[in-house]
């Protein structure tokens, strides 16, 4: 009876070290997709500030 008791635990510890496995890794996803998103929009802004900056030159010409 005891080895039974100690197979059911192991077997509900396993599901539940699973489960919190699969939610780190969405949280992991969730956190590199943030990033991608944060890299991205200084690039997109950088761009439009260097579009501007050359109109200006251009006024001062």
């Amino acid at each position: 009876m005891d080895k039974k008791l100690k197979i059911e635990k192991f077997k509900n510890e396993s599901i539940i070290y699973n489960i919190l496995l699969h939610i780190k890794n969405y949280l992991i996803e969730i956190k590199n997709h943030v990033l991608d998103i944060e890299l991205a929009f200084p690039k997109c802004f950088e761009h439009l500030f260097k579009k501007k900056n050359i109109f200006r030159i251009m006024e001062f010409i």
